[in-house]
């Protein structure tokens, strides 16, 4: 019986460990929407998650080269939405970004990824139910 209720309470802690997880990721990210002037793109900070994908061009986000800038390019972040490229902020020259703004530009895509993800595996929870209760 032990062993049940240890099982039942990791479950829980990691339940309580991904809620928590989920609402600083997107408080935080919240904060660079506006940091990063991106609600001047934007009406709302929700539309952001219309978008297919976020990247950043001017620096790598690969672990193999982290925020490695790439010489002669502009930083800018793009969203894409179907097969459409959107310019969300445009940032200038790669080589003269200053650090901070940088590893905001790369925390901002790596959060929004994140809580995408998070909403990728609600939708596909949702639909697993549908099944299982069709049955």
């Amino acid at each position: 019986m032990d062993e049940k209720l240890s099982k039942i309470d990791s479950l829980l802690n990691n339940l309580v460990s991904y809620k928590k997880l989920r609402q600083y990721n997107k408080v935080q990210l919240q904060k660079l929407f506006y940091r990063l002037q991106i609600d001047q793109k934007l009406d709302s900070f929700e539309a952001l998650f219309s978008f297919t994908a976020l990247n950043v061009t001017g620096f790598s986000l690969q672990q193999e080269n982290f925020l490695e800038i790439y010489p002669n390019r502009y930083i800018q972040i793009i969203a894409i939405q179907k097969s459409k490229n959107i310019n969300l902020r445009y940032f200038g020259r790669s080589e003269q970004i200053d650090e901070g703004l940088k590893r905001d530009i790369a925390e901002f895509i790596l959060r929004w990824r994140l809580e995408k993800s998070f909403l990728n595996v609600d939708y596909y929870k949702n639909l697993v139910q549908r099944v299982e209760n069709a049955q």
